[in-house]
């Protein structure tokens, strides 16, 4: 996990997250994992990669289940709360990870 040493998470399920992955995708060497990486001014909470599956990012949030009150493909809707999926956010951090690489097309 990069980094190795995190004292505080943002919230307790990016922590529980971190944890979940440490213990089951670290230990595979085939796979990096990065919490909270600055991708050029953007952060996601999760990047994981492996050169089988590729990156795959993830947003954690910390909803319970009974807390949803309406979800579709293209967006979750909780009490006074509502969440686009991110497919936009996510395509951007990949653009700007690719850039920072130097193989953007």
């Amino acid at each position: 996990m990069i980094p190795q040493d995190v004292e505080e998470f943002k919230t307790e399920g990016e922590k529980q997250f971190y944890a979940f992955l440490e213990s089951h995708a670290k230990p595979d060497a085939s796979y990096i994992a990065w919490y909270s990486p600055d991708i050029d001014d953007r952060e996601p909470d999760f990047i994981l990669y492996s050169e089988k599956t590729g990156l795959v990012i993830f947003e954690v949030k910390d909803w319970a289940l009974d807390q949803i009150e309406k979800a579709d493909p293209n967006i979750f809707t909780r009490a006074r709360y509502q969440l686009i999926i991110p497919y936009v956010h996510e395509n951007d951090i990949i653009l700007r990870l690719k850039t920072c690489a130097g193989h953007a097309r």
